[in-house]
């Protein structure tokens, strides 16, 4: 009985296995899961036993939007019609919330709906969660993304990333920690109409800093107030 192992690269490995006893022997090439999306991971095995072959291959693609998988498995004998199967399954989900659609993979334990606001039209909105370690979906032109909790009633962290948004533009927080219940759905809504900021220092007529001080900043086109602070410099940011 031996068997061997070798990794080619990060993700693939090859194993070889053999019985003399039992005339046995097996030779597997495997490509684990990445931790990017879309991703591709595949198995591929051929097995010798008691006079028989078999050939068993698996394929999977995982997009934001959806998953693929196919398996086939085929088994030879001499004397004997070669057997073969296969199975091809496409998975993904819709989930509705507050008035919005999207649509990824598996909401059935609840998930959260990350939007683009009008302001990020040409952007886009990519998502990324701590449990997973890995890329979980994107806000486009195909809608919001549908991002799958994990469990029920645990937080999960959501970490937020704008591609091609305008120069200057505040996306907000960019990190959110949400929970949703079993089987329900939340709204993220990232940008907002105050995108730009500003960063000004104010000073007195005298020149001197107007240092720690609060105010409110209004906006003469529509009537809105947004408060501010000044550091000790006078430093004040306007959104």
């Amino acid at each position: 009985l031996g068997t061997v192992t070798i990794p080619l690269g990060r993700r693939h490995i090859v194993n070889a296995s053999g019985d003399s006893a039992s005339n046995r022997a097996r030779l597997e090439l495997r490509n684990r899961r990445g931790f990017e999306l879309p991703d591709i991971d595949y198995s591929l095995i051929a097995e010798q036993a008691a006079g028989a072959q078999s050939v068993n291959g698996r394929g999977r693609y995982t997009d934001p939007r959806f998953e693929a998988d196919v398996d086939i498995a085929s088994r030879f004998r001499a004397g004997e019609k070669p057997q073969m199967r296969g199975q091809v399954r496409l998975q993904t989900g819709i989930g509705i919330a507050d008035g919005h659609v999207g649509f990824g993979r598996d909401a059935g334990r609840g998930f959260s709906l990350v939007r683009k606001h009008r302001t990020l039209e040409k952007a886009r909105v990519m998502v990324d969660t701590t449990s997973s370690g890995r890329g979980a979906g994107k806000a486009d032109a195909l809608g919001p993304a549908l991002i799958p909790q994990g469990a029920a009633y645990r937080e999960e962290r959501l970490s937020i990333t704008v591609n091609d948004a305008p120069i200057g533009y505040n996306i907000g927080a960019g990190e959110y920690v949400t929970e949703p219940g079993a089987a329900t759905g939340i709204v993220i809504t990232v940008g907002s109409d105050a995108f730009r900021s500003m960063i000004v220092r104010l000073r007195t007529r005298f020149g001197e800093p107007l240092a720690m001080r609060f105010g409110v900043f209004r906006n003469l086109a529509d009537g809105s107030t947004t408060p501010f602070f000044t550091n000790a410099t006078g430093r004040a940011v306007f959104t």
